[in-house]
């Protein structure tokens, strides 16, 4: 509904659906069928006038469509000992993207560059037992089956004006995890976590594991302090690994070998509970990312943390740092009304096989958010509501590459 207001990049267009039903059974169980569903599509729009082209993607018109599903059903079983449960769930994800970009040259005159299709189709079963045996001891121990059905066609023009294909896959592969968690009580104040997770994905037959730690305590009744630690690996997007790229002569997919990415996740916070259903939360945060993926050449400056088209071999040799404090203030849902304010001040950073350190292109610096509602009883017995929700949010500017005008034509490139 937002016109561009005559700005280059085209407003969002999207729509959603959202369903959750729940059925309670005979045995105390319970079934719910849950699901959700968009699509949505984004562009840039070139401009037409070339004294104005300063950014790289200025004289591009970029066409994006994005279609995600979601679809799945849960049971949860409790066992007559009432201290156990069990949770299976069985899902659906369908994830599609398609992008087409178009270039113009100085008399405007429109040329296809690129073309790019990534479909998933993704059954995915799990189950997960929780145990708490008495009041001081929680155990969780689990397991996620993943079966990536994927689609992924893509080409672009190259420097000869010819098409260069950069995958054209089809297949199925498989990803597990399994976890383990134990959470201790050993008092009234004290909580301590501890666990282990494991993640194997068959296409490149890589793998993790991954120990976590966390401890909260409450001072007294109305504060709290808590501290998590843990490091998380994560595996790349299936065209990553099965896109072409040029090494040495060679076109071939010399990435699918890639290992996982991982971080080190370092989290301080302090809850405060104060009067009429208000809550202070501040918190913290360092991420060390390494086993980065990054541009095999020193010289590059391609990093999976800042860029999503990739064209060159790349190994796990690249560092990332996120770090940065949240505030929020919650107003809990209460007479008809709640809002909730969150602050972040923040810094992001990656770092080239040479070592040198850039900003990501997430590097805004600083976000903030405000939600909040109001909800009017009507009729005359009160039953019906009429209500009020909005969300503003304010954050710092992206950060665009921008072309040295004074270089270019130093190098006998028209600008």
């Amino acid at each position: 509904m937002i016109p561009s207001l005559g700005f280059p990049t085209l407003p969002p267009t999207y729509q959603d659906f959202v369903f959750n039903i729940n059925f309670k059974q005979k045995n105390g169980g319970t079934l719910n069928f849950y699901g959700i569903s968009g699509v949505s599509y984004i562009g840039n729009k070139a401009i037409r006038d070339t004294s104005k082209w300063l950014n790289d993607n200025d004289n591009y018109d970029y066409k994006s469509f994005y279609s995600t599903t979601v679809a799945g059903l849960k049971h949860n079983y409790n066992f007559k000992n009432k201290s156990t449960t069990i949770r299976t769930v069985l899902s659906y994800n369908y994830y599609l993207n398609k992008i087409v970009e178009d270039t113009l040259d100085y008399i405007y005159r429109s040329t296809n560059v690129f073309n790019r299709i990534i479909q998933f189709r993704t059954p995915v079963f799990s189950q997960r037992i929780t145990s708490r045996p008495n009041f001081r001891h929680l155990f969780r121990y689990g397991y996620i089956l993943s079966f990536p059905n994927y689609l992924t066609v893509g080409s672009f023009l190259n420097n000869s004006s010819k098409w260069q294909e950069i995958f054209n896959n089809k297949g199925t592969t498989m990803i597990i995890q399994s976890y383990y968690s134990h959470q201790i009580r050993p008092n009234d104040k004290l909580t301590l976590n501890y666990g282990l997770h494991f993640t194997y994905m068959l296409l490149n037959k890589r793998y993790s594991i991954d120990p976590r730690l966390g401890f909260s305590y409450q001072i007294n009744e109305l504060q709290s302090i808590n501290l998590g630690c843990g490091i998380h690996s994560r595996t790349e997007k299936i065209n990553v690994y099965l896109q072409k790229v040029y090494y040495n002569g060679l076109y071939d997919t010399f990435n699918k070998s890639l290992d996982f990415q991982k971080s080190l996740h370092v989290v301080l916070g302090h809850t405060i509970r104060l009067p009429y259903s208000f809550n202070l939360k501040s918190e913290i945060y360092y991420q060390k990312l390494f086993s980065v993926p990054i541009g095999v050449d020193s010289s590059s400056i391609i990093s999976l943390l800042n860029d999503y088209r990739l064209e060159e071999k790349l190994i796990n040799r690249g560092y990332g740092t996120n770090c940065g404090i949240e505030l929020t203030l919650e107003k809990r849902y209460s007479n008809l009304f709640y809002f909730l304010l969150t602050s972040s001040v923040y810094n992001s950073t990656f770092e080239t096989l040479k070592r040198k350190v850039y900003n990501t292109q997430f590097n805004r610096n600083y976000v903030f958010n405000l939600l909040g509602g109001k909800d009017f009883n009507l009729g005359k017995s009160e039953r019906n509501i009429l209500g009020f929700n909005t969300r503003l949010m304010i954050m710092g500017g992206s950060r665009p590459s921008t072309n040295d005008l004074d270089l270019s034509k130093s190098n006998g490139i028209e600008t």
